[in-house]
């Protein structure tokens, strides 16, 4: 008896191996700090989590089998997580970040207080990892990328050759394409936003300090240049593109010309508006509709280093909007361009207790917002990712050694959450993320240029896996950057709420697979959004409405119409798929207790319903019974060709049908279509055909 239990005891023990139960299965265990689970990690039945879970990293697979619901964060961190019990989320959760869910028939049920999911477009992904890098010619002061992200510009000190360097850039290696000479350093490299046309400013010493070149892939060719005085003290510390690159903004250390921003809409530089701040003016950077233009001052003593200009054309001008005091000197500034975080304005200072800080800007004032996370160095350099979540900084460099002089910090609730730090061993004087999120370049005063890759670029964070789960919604909600692709049998029930589709989100149904959405009202759709991957994707409609916010096409699988359906938005819903969809009237299913479905498919106001299968069928909408309905209601019917039978076509408003041939009935008696035009003002152009009997 004794070996028995040794060897029962010794198989329990393998099967652990490398899994961890978060609680118990026989008591209850609260946890107040967030759980992390690695792979093969499981969530057993009694664990209260009051703090919510979190996946480690994408490759991990966690079990959740409790019977509790969860409070607190949760992030998924595109990982795997299997359900064994029904996750239900407190009203005190948010779901941060999105991954793949296998639901053996288990529900998911949506906290009310998760209104947007993800939460954050990143979190814990804030982060880079270093691929290649090249010595250069002298310190590195100014690093741009161009509009395509297949070049690199990059200002120098004066080494007595080109200040000014443009490389390639192949998502391996940086190649040195071709430079120009301006005899002196070089403070600021700005490309246009949408042409290949480079400013650079460099110090004063003789001759002209602003610059604007076209560039061919080959060769630099100087379109233009202009000085702001001359002489000494006349250093330009920044040269930046309106959003446009109509306009250039230009900070200098003149004693009279401190802000210029200059025409160059013709590619050299026109007319002008300039301003004397009566400080040194460090930095510059534009909102994302160019209507405003930030400012960073040296130490004005007193007075206001941050300023914000109202900026508009004919003739130029610069209006004081708004400002605030920093009580130092301004090193850099860099206005959030990623929606909806385009009305903050991170700035990096030389000394204080925190010399990373946050400003809101509102027309007509700056609310400096605050921070958790301490920056104890000097910060050089401030730049957004276009996601307007991540926020890299470049320092002085550290020699302390408590910390490394790049910095990534996620910006979520008006906070900054500091999620990777990087060792570069010098001053980093410029930090740039490419246009698409997908690298960061990095210049500093050890006379390197280093390439790094955002960390999610190495998996595809652009689509999850959701099979055979129920989803349940509490609250209108938004979905956003990561699309859900749903397989097996899968539902969304939005007991009567919004789900609203961001410009970046898809519904997919799988190869077979089958989803049903009930009590809902979906928006944002256009395009294909909402898609099937074959011939049997399945979607189920009860009680659902489309909103169309562009015309849409639906192009590979097939509806299964089983209570109301409605389509509405002044758009079009292209039907072009190649699979009968059904509007049902009757039971579904053979069981003698199955539910009565009465399908209604209804084209609502101003809305279009155009029948064009890619198969030229006429009869791919079948309706079963004649309590399966076909409703215009104040909407439009375009069709070349379309037979609808059994059912009930009925009309309300004013509606039109727009066909070369729509045929009622098939000649078969038992095939007739009831007709029910009443209140209605009905515009047909073509031939309507009454085949009833």
């Amino acid at each position: 008896m004794r070996v028995v239990q040794i060897i029962f005891l010794l198989l329990g023990m393998f099967s652990q191996t490398g899994a961890v139960y978060i609680g118990s299965d026989t008591a209850v265990t609260r946890f107040n700090t967030q759980q992390t689970l690695e792979d093969g990690d499981r969530i057993a039945g009694f664990a209260s989590l009051a703090a919510g879970f979190v996946l480690d990293n994408p490759s991990v697979t966690g079990t959740f089998d409790c019977f509790f619901s969860v409070e607190g964060n949760t992030s998924f961190r595109f990982g795997t997580l299997e359900l064994d019990q029904d996750l239900i989320f407190h009203n005190v959760s948010e779901l941060v970040t999105l991954g793949n869910i296998v639901g053996n028939h288990h529900i998911v049920e949506l906290a009310s207080t998760m209104d947007c999911i993800p939460g954050i477009s990143v979190e814990n992904f804030c982060a880079i990892t270093f691929l290649t890098g090249v010595t250069t010619a002298d310190n590195v002061n100014s690093v741009d990328w161009n509009y395509t992200d297949e070049y690199v510009a990059i200002g120098m000190d004066n080494d007595g050759g080109n200040e000014v360097q443009v490389y390639s850039w192949n998502g391996t290696t940086l190649t040195s394409i071709t430079g120009a000479s301006l005899g002196d350093n070089v403070n600021s490299v700005n490309w246009h936003p949408s042409l290949d046309r480079l400013a650079a400013g460099r110090d004063s010493g003789g001759g002209d300090e602003i610059y604007l070149y076209s560039f061919n892939g080959a060769s630099l060719t100087l379109l233009d240049s202009v000085s702001t005085g001359g002489g000494g003290g006349n250093n330009v510390n920044e040269v930046a593109f309106d959003p446009t690159g109509d306009y250039l903004a230009v900070a200098t250390d003149s004693n009279a010309a401190e802000l210029i921003v200059y025409d160059v809409s013709a590619g050299t530089f026109g007319s002008s508006v300039t301003l004397n701040l009566a400080a040194d003016a460090n930095t510059v950077s534009w909102d994302t509709t160019g209507g405003f233009l930030a400012v960073g001052l040296d130490n004005v003593g007193g007075g206001p280093e941050l300023l914000v200009y109202e900026f508009t054309t004919g003739p130029l001008a610069l209006t004081l909007d708004a400002s605030a005091e920093v009580g130092q000197a301004i090193n850099s500034i860099n206005w959030n361009q990623g929606a909806p975080n385009t009305d903050i304005i991170a700035v990096g200072v030389p000394s204080g207790s925190n010399r990373l800080e946050l400003y809101r800007h509102s027309t007509g004032s700056l609310t400096q917002l605050s921070l958790t996370s301490a920056v104890g160095t000097a910060v050089l350099s401030v730049h957004w990712r276009n996601d307007g979540v991540c926020l890299a900084i470049g320092l002085q460099n550290n020699s302390e050694g408590t910390g490394g002089e790049v910095r990534l910090f996620a910006f979520k609730d008006d906070d900054l959450i500091q999620e990777d730090d990087v060792e570069i061993g010098s001053d980093t004087n410029s930090v740039r993320w490419s246009h698409d999120g997908s690298y960061m370049v990095v210049g500093d005063s050890n006379s390197a240029l280093n390439m790094y890759q955002f960390d999610p670029a190495f998996f595809d964070t652009s689509n999850v896996l959701f099979s055979d789960v129920y989803l349940v919604l509490n609250a209108n909600l938004t979905l956003r950057d990561t699309s859900i692709t749903f397989s097996g049998e899968s539902s969304i029930n939005g007991r009567g709420n919004t789900i609203t589709l961001s410009p970046t989100f898809s519904l997919i149904v799988n190869e077979g697979g089958s989803l049903l959405l009930e009590d809902v009202t979906i928006k944002g759709i256009n395009d294909s959004k909402i898609r099937g991957l074959d011939s049997r994707s399945t979607f189920s409609l009860q009680d659902a409405k489309f909103v169309l916010d562009g015309d849409y096409t639906f192009t590979e699988g097939f509806l299964d119409i089983l209570g109301d359906f409605t389509i509405s938005g002044t758009h079009t819903f292209n039907y072009t798929a190649e699979q009968q969809s059904t509007i049902r009237g009757g039971r579904f299913g053979t069981d003698g207790c199955a539910p009565t479905y009465c399908g209604s498919f209804i084209v609502d106001n101003r809305s279009t319903f155009n029948y064009a299968p890619s198969n030229n069928s006429n009869s791919l909408i079948s309706m079963e019974s004649e309590i399966s309905k076909f409703i215009l209601n104040g909407g439009n019917l375009h069709a070349d060709e379309l037979v609808l039978t059994n059912g009930t076509f009925q009309a309300f408003g004013r509606s039109t049908i727009n066909a070369t041939s729509l045929t009622f009935g098939n000649g078969t008696q038992a095939n007739n279509l009831c007709i029910d035009i009443k209140n209605a003002q009905l515009e047909v152009t073509g031939n309507l055909i009454n085949s009833n009997v």
